[in-house]
C-alpha cells in the first residue's frame, strides 16, 4: 500500500516563561499522511472494549456509546489526512530521571506523562484547527484524541443526564472512539506505538519507560485535498510555534 507521507523536520516548541528566564526549546518530529478512509485499519469491538475501561465511557458526548462508527462514515468522508506529533522521551526535561532512585520513578513517570500532555495537546490543536478551518468550502470532520472538551469546565451534558449535546457543531470525536486502531494506522508509516507499562519490582510497581510518545489527529474530507498545500499550511503553523511564551 503506497501512502503519501510528508515529514516536517527541525520542529521546536518553547516551554517556560521568558520573564522568569526559564525558557527552553524542545525538538519534536511531525508528519502528515494520506490514506483513503476505506483502507484505515478499524477494530470497533477492540476500541470500544478499551473505551469501557475509561471513566469517560457513557459520561462524555465525544466518547462511546454516543459516537459514530468509521465504517458508516466512509461513504460521506472517503478521504482521511492524519497529522501527528512524535516526541522522543529522552529529549525532554525527564532525560535525567532515569538516574533517579527506582523507588521514586513511579512519581516521576506520572510527571512525564502530564508534561507531555500539557505541552503537546495544545500544540497539535494549534496546528490542526486552523488547517481544518482553512477549507470551509469542503465538508470535513476532525477526529481528535481523548474525550470531547468543548464545554470546558462545565460538565458534559451526557454526564449530567441531559443526553443532548449543547454544542453539536463543535462536538469532538476521537479517532479511537469511531473504531480506528491508531496503533495499526501508525505502523503503516513505520511508527511503533509504545507504552509506559507497569511491572512489579522490589521497590513496588515500576514503569517500563517508552522511548517515544505520539499524538495523532485526522481530517476526514468529502473531497480530495491537496496534500502539498496542506503540508505548506502545517509547516507554516509549526514555525509559528517557535518562541511562544
Amino acid at each position: 500500500m503506497e501512502i503519501t507521507h510528508v515529514k516536517f523536520y527541525d520542529n521546536l516548541v518553547t516551554v517556560g516563561n521568558k520573564k522568569k528566564g526559564n525558557v527552553k526549546d524542545y525538538v519534536f518530529d511531525a508528519g502528515l499522511f494520506y490514506l483513503p478512509t476505506g483502507l484505515v485499519p478499524v477494530d470497533l469491538p477492540a476500541t470500544r472494549a478499551a473505551c469501557k475501561l475509561c471513566k469517560n465511557y457513557n459520561n462524555n458526548g465525544g466518547c462511546p456509546p454516543y459516537t459514530g462508527e468509521l465504517s458508516k462514515m466512509v461513504s460521506r468522508y472517503p478521504y482521511m489526512y492524519t497529522f501527528y506529533i512524535l516526541f522522543h522521551i529522552y529529549d525532554g526535561p525527564i532525560g535525567a530521571l532515569v538516574n533517579e532512585e527506582k523507588k521514586k520513578r513511579v512519581r516521576r513517570w506520572v510527571m512525564v506523562v502530564k508534561w507531555w500532555d500539557f505541552v503537546f495537546s495544545p500544540l497539535i490543536r494549534r496546528v490542526i484547527v486552523p488547517v481544518a478551518n482553512s477549507i470551509p468550502e469542503i465538508k470535513t470532520q476532525v477526529l481528535y484524541y481523548g474525550n470531547c472538551r468543548m464545554c470546558g469546565s462545565t460538565p458534559c451534558a451526557y454526564k449530567t443526564g441531559e443526553n443532548k449535546c449543547r454544542h453539536p457543531e463543535r462536538r469532538e470525536f476521537s479517532m479511537e472512539s469511531v473504531g480506528i486502531r491508531v496503533d495499526w494506522l501508525m505502523q503503516l508509516i513505520g511508527v511503533e506505538t509504545q507504552w509506559f507499562l507497569k511491572k512489579q519490582g522490589k521497590h513496588g510497581i515500576l514503569p517500563r519507560w517508552a522511548n517515544h510518545l505520539y499524538k495523532a489527529t485526522a481530517i476526514l474530507s468529502q473531497e480530495e485535498l491537496d496534500v502539498d498545500e496542506l503540508a505548506q499550511k502545517i509547516q507554516q503553523l509549526l514555525r509559528q510555534q517557535r518562541n511562544r511564551k
